[in-house]
């Protein structure tokens, strides 16, 4: 028998905020049909896809002092949301679209891989 494979839900996983951006970006996340996980506590060893689920599988692990926003799902709403974000004057230094190979990636990895592209594209 096959494996059916679930879609996870559309969802935005984001972390580095203050309290009035983080409520901003829940409410705008709202507004396109996204589902908020702000990431609160320490799970940067859970996997992407573990944390889009609603269970992580790995508390622990280091995540940097950095603003990111992770978009799961919603297609050409990915695009509105982060113009409302910028609209709102929120900064967002690290952003990325969720894929079939990177949800099997820890939170930290990532973030990590994000920093380095990050790095590499501006040339630092």
């Amino acid at each position: 028998m096959k494996a059916r494979h679930l879609p996870l839900q559309c969802a935005v996983i984001f972390g580095g905020f203050d309290v009035g951006e983080a409520r901003t970006i829940r409410k705008l996340n709202d507004r396109c049909g996204y589902k908020s996980i702000e990431i609160t506590e320490p799970l940067g060893g859970a996997t992407v896809k573990s944390i889009l689920s609603g269970k992580p599988d790995k508390a622990g692990g280091e995540l940097p002092d950095k603003r990111y926003l992770i978009i799961n799902g919603g297609g050409a709403n990915a695009a509105r949301l982060m113009d409302l974000i910028k609209a709102e004057g929120i900064e967002v230094g690290l952003r990325a679209m969720v894929t079939l190979h990177s949800q099997e990636w820890t939170l930290e990895h990532l973030i990590s891989e994000l920093i380095s592209e990050h790095k590499e594209m501006s040339g630092i």
